[in-house]
């Protein structure tokens, strides 16, 4: 698994998102070949292995604007009964990658209550760094829902 790391993350860290997610979602597709194939589970490291390849996954398609095909990975990834070493990190990552994928969809009633509990869940977690990202979504929403108030708000938390 690592090699298939090794092979899309030079692709994605230079924005070549159309050629590093088939690699990406290959991964992850091997994983799930592996889990069926074993009778107790996925060990630790195969469980790490897939949940960052699911949030390259979500990061790679609300990159591309390919919303749909995120929220679908984020609902699958969110189904998993076991997660990798710092669960609730990655939990709240790929929560807030389906937050920004139901703000790219439009859907911004389901969006808004994701993005702001997870900004908060991360914002006090190992790394605050990925709060930014959500802020700047809500400041989107926001200002797609004609809500300046909330919008100003926004602005000065993304600017931690």
């Amino acid at each position: 698994m690592k090699s298939k790391i090794d092979h899309f993350m030079p692709l994605y860290k230079a924005g070549d998102y159309e050629k590093a997610l088939p690699v990406i979602i290959q991964g992850i597709e091997d994983i799930e070949k592996l889990n069926e194939q074993n009778l107790n589970g996925l060990n630790d490291d195969l469980i790490y292995y897939k949940t960052r390849f699911e949030v390259y996954a979500l990061l790679s398609t609300n990159e591309l604007g390919q919303y749909k095909e995120s929220l679908e990975i984020a609902d699958s990834a969110l189904k998993f009964d076991r997660w990798a070493p710092r669960k609730e990190y990655y939990k709240n990552r790929i929560s807030a990658l389906k937050g920004q994928a139901l703000l790219g969809l439009g859907r911004f009633d389901e969006a808004e209550p994701i993005l702001v509990e997870e900004f908060d869940q991360l914002i006090k977690g190992e790394y605050p760094i990925y709060a930014i990202p959500i802020a700047k979504s809500l400041i989107e929403l926001y200002k797609k829902t004609d809500q300046p108030e909330k919008q100003k708000a926004w602005e000065a938390k993304a600017k931690y």
